[in-house]
């Protein structure tokens, strides 16, 4: 059977840009920002959450102390 003819070596340096596409898929940078404020707001919810309970114990440690217990709904 008869050799094939050999083929020249490729030239890495021009390869076609559309082999060059490939590689580690990352998100977006508009993903990224959107999930840095959705974290944000959650962290705002619940510091709110937070600072509210503590004022209303506050509230409540301050009446009790004082004498004037009620039955105050907030």
């Amino acid at each position: 059977m008869p050799t094939l003819p050999r083929l020249r070596p490729r030239n890495r340096v021009a390869m076609p840009p559309l082999l060059r596409k490939g590689g580690v898929h990352e998100r977006s940078k508009s993903g990224l920002r959107a999930e840095a404020k959705q974290q944000l707001q959650e962290e705002l919810g619940d510091w709110q959450e937070a600072l509210e309970e503590e004022c209303l114990t506050a509230t409540s440690r301050s009446r009790i102390d004082s004498g004037n217990i009620s039955n105050d709904v907030f």
